[in-house]
């Protein structure tokens, strides 16, 4: 028979476990690294669209709204694509800086999936 201090030890312990395991993403969320498909989504999708294909409406407004094609991802780098996200592009109202909210690697994640949608994107 278990004595009754170690049930109360085994308890907590499950309580604890359980309550940890709720509360952290799982290890493979963990080792990967930022989700650049959820934070364009989030950040990006109302202006440069689920593609990259800004919405017409976005297009009228911001005739300079960039979409993302292969030809256009073709002269730009990564690096490029994240300081326009660090700067800003034009007035604040064109495209507004994403420093205060996107750390270096979520927007380095950003980045590459940029490229992933502008990939499907012809010319």
């Amino acid at each position: 028979m278990i004595a009754r201090p170690t049930i109360l030890l085994l308890l907590a312990a499950s309580t604890t476990l359980t309550a940890m395991a709720r509360h952290s993403a799982p290890l493979t969320a963990r080792t990967q690294g930022p989700d650049g498909k959820a934070l364009y989504e989030e950040n990006c999708r109302k202006c440069h669209g689920v593609r990259g294909v800004p919405p017409k409406a976005i297009k009228e407004k911001f005739p300079k709204v960039q979409t993302f094609t292969e030809e256009f991802l073709a002269k730009v780098s990564d690096d490029s694509l994240v300081k326009v996200m660090v700067t800003g592009v034009g007035k604040a109202e064109d495209m507004k800086s994403f420093k205060d909210k996107l750390n270096p690697q979520e927007m380095a994640a950003v980045a590459k999936y940029v490229r992933e949608i502008g990939a499907k994107n012809k010319g």
